[in-house]
């Protein structure tokens, strides 16, 4: 008489997408104000500034041209990166402007939004003011219709600066208080990426649709007494490589969810280790069989992948701890079918029953 020893199929590890970190911290934050009493030299971007914040307000809190916030990030290297990125998020600290200015709260919200560039607002600057670096200091020496007319040819200079240059809003948040505040820069740290856009720049502005006199303050990353608080910064999600399971998976299931769509008993994982196919019914499977001595199945002949090891485990009892390894197999390497074989016969000679599965884990190449 045959006999059979069926199968136990084990797949007990899930995977998830990975993503590799990136940290890009702002190399420079400035501001620009219409509030003129405040000097260039307080309004940041200068190292060890006496600043600690620079400042998003309203377009125009008590009739005066409100604070802007430009953010550079000249580091950004584009070619370190292989195709477009998972996620990006410009992460920030605020704190309250004071001077009499509304403070976002839950009943008058403050909606800021972050904006791309068309041109660096530095070159901007060099453009306009003959090599200096701020737009501060633009406005501090410059602002009026004699300049406005030499730059712009009869275009207010600042507006059109803005209208111009400015790119479309990528995100809006609206603020509540206080304490770190997040955006979503997917879309254009993928276009500094894929080249449609080459300004590795942002611009912060406030709306007035609740109040005209909205205003925060954002910490200033090279002010001198900076002690742990929240500077401007880019975290960069990178999609990692597909593993060789989730390439399997993608290429043969698609869009099919669960992990036996062909309900024959077998994991996704188990047929991606046996060479089989998930979306077809296969038939039951044994671990091995008795003809005249005990054998292991031709269905376990297939060389695993290179990323999994297939092993061979018995036991009496199905306790957790009574499992013992038989053999083990990984890419490349045939069963040492006698030695498994041999074991089988040993095991199933000494006692009148027992269970085999198949294990199959991933290997930490």
């Amino acid at each position: 008489m045959n006999q059979y020893l069926g199968m136990a199929i084990i797949g007990l590890l899930t995977l998830q997408s990975a993503h590799a970190t990136i940290t890009l911290t702002v190399s420079r934050d400035e501001m620009s104000s219409g509030f003129l009493f405040e000097a260039p030299s307080l309004r940041g971007g200068q190292e060890a500034s006496s600043r600690n914040v620079n400042e998003v307000s309203a377009p125009l809190p008590f009739g005066v041209r409100g604070d802007r916030t430009y953010l550079s990030f000249p580091t950004f290297t584009p070619t370190s990166f292989t195709g477009t990125i998972a996620k990006a998020t410009l992460r920030l600290e605020t704190l309250e402007r004071g001077f009499g200015l509304v403070s976002p709260s839950e009943e008058e919200p403050f909606q800021v939004s972050i904006h791309a560039f068309s041109q660096s607002p530095n070159e901007i600057d060099a453009m306009v003011t003959e090599g200096e670096q701020s737009l501060g200091y633009f406005e501090e020496n410059y602002y009026g219709d004699v300049i406005d007319a030499m730059v712009t040819e009869g275009e207010q200079s600042l507006g059109y600066f803005e209208e111009n240059y400015y790119g479309d809003v990528i995100d809006t948040q609206e603020l509540t208080g206080f304490g770190i505040v997040e955006w979503d820069l997917t879309s254009v740290v993928n276009a500094w990426i894929s080249g449609a856009n080459a300004v590795f720049a942002l611009a912060i502005t406030g709306s007035d649709s609740v109040s005209a006199d909205h205003a925060i303050g954002i910490y200033n990353s090279t002010w001198a007494l900076l002690d742990g608080q929240q500077v401007p910064e880019i975290v960069i999600e990178e999609e990692a490589e597909l593993s060789s399971y989730a390439q399997w998976k993608q290429a043969t299931l698609g869009a099919v969810d669960g992990e036996d769509p062909d309900a024959d008993g077998r994991s996704n994982l188990l047929e991606y280790a046996l060479g089989s196919d998930p979306l077809q019914v296969d038939p039951d499977l044994m671990v091995a069989y008795k003809y005249g001595a005990w054998h292991l199945s031709e269905a376990l002949d297939a060389s695993p992948p290179n990323d999994v090891i297939v092993s061979i485990q018995y036991s009496l009892t199905l306790s957790g701890d009574d499992w013992q390894i038989l053999a083990s197999r990984q890419a490349g390497r045939a069963w040492e079918h006698g030695d498994v074989d041999d074991r089988l016969q040993a095991r199933m000679s000494s006692h009148r029953a027992g269970f085999a599965r198949v294990v199959v884990d991933f290997l930490n190449l």
